[in-house]
């Protein structure tokens, strides 16, 4: 990319595009950056991690970063990515490392609290570079942390794994040392609406975070996507972050002939939402955007209130998920290292880290180049048994694609009464490929009179 068209692009997406997390980011957190201890929780200042592992005092040691939002309002989302990671590092240091080359490497892991927040993705991510030395960081959960922080890398020796950090434009930031495993989210409308008309749902209102820079974007696509499958929206009604009395708005939702409402919002706000409208006397289905484990909604639903529920995710490990045993597997390992579900971000964390792993025994090497290149080789079928995400083979059986962005079917769950928690469905969104991307970022690019940086 031309060096002016790459501040355009910069200014662009700092200004206009900068998305909050998928399934909820607020106002970014007010506490200091932390490294995960126990069970999640975020300790004074910055520090290195195992994971609690027993590693071999005579291998060698590889750092890799973590950063990710773990206090505040990202909480939810960034802990449980930065978690994954740790649980993963455990299990080869509790292995007695990992060999890449002719040496075995026990790994450290360091991390770094983002809070959701522009200015200080730009502060970890030079701590980590300059301070840690650390060539590989993982993590990044939010698309506002995750932009500013991308823009600092192009000609640097560091490579930015992402997880659910989703804004499309990410992918135009820094394509060679960056490379994301969770598919943007601008094919989320078509997954989304396409799922609710298959369950007979003609006439939907949409509850969402209108006023938010992220979500308004989706929600409004998801409202025209809607049109365009034909089903109706009777209602559209805004939430905000910290809305926790929202009984007008579902008053008018339950007053609308809805068949189903749409959430996409943060999880608090979205769960009070659900709530009120049950005590309304409405049982109509809830389908989210929102993500979150089961605990989190029973934090304010019960779990009558809940029944009826879908969330429709990206990826997630759920008991009993297509992916079967490995799925189930991790959360067994989740819960008992960390006291509670994993939410769907924790499956972003976890992957990263062995597509990492890949990446560095099929170069031989932890050398920065050779690994940065073995990334844009790096086959699905090269992938760790215990990788969570059924990705999709691209041409040659590729995992990334020339923007460095990976492609994968989107996972819908539904509420067990059972369980008390959510349950895997089914799977959807098998036939999006990269054409659809690589077509809406040209169209941006042209739009804002930037190059695109993509050979498709």
């Amino acid at each position: 990319m031309k060096k002016g068209n790459f501040k355009v692009l910069a200014i662009l997406v700092a200004v206009l595009m900068v998305v909050a997390l998928v399934g909820g980011c607020g106002a970014p957190a007010a506490q200091e950056s932390g490294t995960q201890t126990g069970a999640g929780e975020p300790s004074g200042g910055v520090a290195s991690a195992d994971g609690g592992s027993a590693a071999n005092s005579s291998n060698e040691t590889l750092k890799i970063g973590v950063d990710d939002s773990l206090t505040g309002t990202g909480a939810p989302y960034g802990l449980p990515a930065s978690n994954a990671v740790k649980l993963a590092a455990s299990e080869v240091n509790e292995a007695g490392g990992i060999k890449i080359g002719d040496k075995t490497y026990n790994i450290e892991v360091v991390v770094y609290d983002n809070k959701s927040d522009a200015t200080e993705g730009v502060s970890t991510i030079q701590k980590l570079m300059d301070i840690d030395q650390v060539h590989y960081v993982l993590g990044w959960s939010s698309s506002t942390s995750t932009s500013s922080a991308a823009q600092q890398i192009p000609g640097k020796e560091v490579t930015m794994l992402v997880g659910n950090a989703r804004s499309p434009q990410i992918a135009l930031l820094s394509p060679g040392n960056l490379f994301r495993s969770a598919t943007a989210n601008c094919y989320d409308p078509v997954a989304d609406c396409e799922y609710i008309k298959s369950l007979g749902i003609n006439k939907v209102a949409v509850l969402a975070f209108f006023n938010d820079t992220g979500y308004s974007v989706h929600a409004n696509n998801v409202v025209d996507t809607f049109g365009k499958v034909g089903v109706e929206v009777v209602a559209k009604e805004t939430m905000n972050a910290g809305d926790l009395d929202l009984l007008s708005q579902m008053t008018n939702i339950a007053n609308s002939g809805a068949e189903a409402v749409y959430m996409a919002g943060n999880i608090e706000e979205s769960a009070m939402a659900l709530r009120q409208l049950r005590e309304l006397g409405s049982d109509i289905p809830m389908i989210t955007f929102s993500s979150g484990t089961g605990p989190q909604w029973l934090e304010t639903c019960t779990n009558d209130q809940m029944e009826g529920s879908y969330t429709i995710r990206p990826q997630v490990a759920e008991e009993g998920g297509e992916n079967g045993k490995q799925s189930d597997e991790f959360v067994a390992k989740y819960e008992a290292m960390f006291g509670e579900n994993p939410s769907q971000t924790a499956t972003n964390g976890y992957d990263n880290f062995w597509i990492l792993m890949a990446a560095m025994q099929n170069a031989g090497t932890t050398d920065w180049q050779a690994v940065n290149d073995a990334l844009k080789e790096v086959k699905v079928e090269d992938l760790d048994p215990r990788v969570l995400i059924e990705y999709t083979p691209l041409e040659g059986g590729l995992l990334f694609d020339d923007l460095g962005q990976a492609y994968h079917p989107y996972t819908v769950a539904k509420w067990s009464m059972e369980d008390e928690n959510w349950a895997y469905e089914s799977t959807i969104g098998k036939e999006l490929g990269p054409d659809f991307l690589h077509n809406f970022l040209k169209a941006y690019c042209e739009e804002q009179g930037i190059e695109y940086p993509g050979t498709k």
